[in-house]
C-alpha cells in the first residue's frame, strides 16, 4: 500500500492520505508522518466537515495521533493506519452498514495479509478482530440481527 491510512466514513466515502515510505528510504523523515498527512489531507476535507467531528488540528506528533484516533473511532470514523505494510485500525463501536460494505468492497484492504483491528468501546476497552473482514461481518450480522429482532 502506497498510502499512510484509509478513512471510512459514515455514509461508505473512502478517503486515503499521506504517502507511505519504507524507513529505509532516503527521504522517509522528509516524508509528513500520520499526523501530518491526516491533519493536512483528511480534516479539510468535505468528508471531515460534514460529520462535524471532534479532532484538535493542531496535532502533528504522530503519537498523540493514535490517541486521538481513538477519539475518532469513538465518534463513528473508521482509521486504518500503514504500519510497514500492515494495518492498524482503529474502528467504531457503531458503524455504519455503508462504512461496512465500503471495507468489505476496498480492494487495498483485501490486499493486506496482516491486520490488527481495535474497536474501541472507550478509550481503555476494546475487542480485537484478526482483520477488517472479521469486524465488517460481526458488526453486519450484528446490525441485520438487531433489524430481525425490532421488526
Amino acid at each position: 500500500m502506497d498510502k499512510l491510512g484509509i478513512v471510512f466514513f459514515p455514509e461508505g466515502e473512502v478517503k486515503t492520505f499521506g504517502k507511505y515510505v519504507e524507513a529505509d528510504d532516503p527521504n522517509y523523515f522528509k516524508i509528513p508522518g500520520h499526523a501530518k498527512s491526516f491533519k493536512n489531507e483528511i480534516v479539510p476535507s468535505f468528508e471531515f466537515k460534514k460529520y462535524d467531528f471532534i479532532y484538535d488540528n493542531t496535532n502533528d506528533d504522530d503519537a498523540k495521533f493514535y490517541r486521538d484516533a481513538v477519539n475518532l473511532a469513538n465518534q463513528g470514523l473508521i482509521i486504518a493506519l500503514n504500519k510497514d505494510n500492515s494495518l492498524l485500525v482503529y474502528a467504531s463501536s457503531n458503524p455504519t452498514e455503508k462504512q461496512l460494505n465500503a471495507i468489505l468492497n476496498n480492494e487495498t484492504v483485501k490486499k493486506i495479509s496482516d491486520q490488527e483491528v481495535y474497536e474501541f468501546i472507550d478509550e481503555y476497552d476494546f475487542v480485537d478482530y484478526s482483520n477488517m473482514e472479521e469486524y465488517a461481518i460481526a458488526k453486519l450480522e450484528k446490525i441485520h440481527d438487531n433489524k430481525l429482532y425490532t421488526a
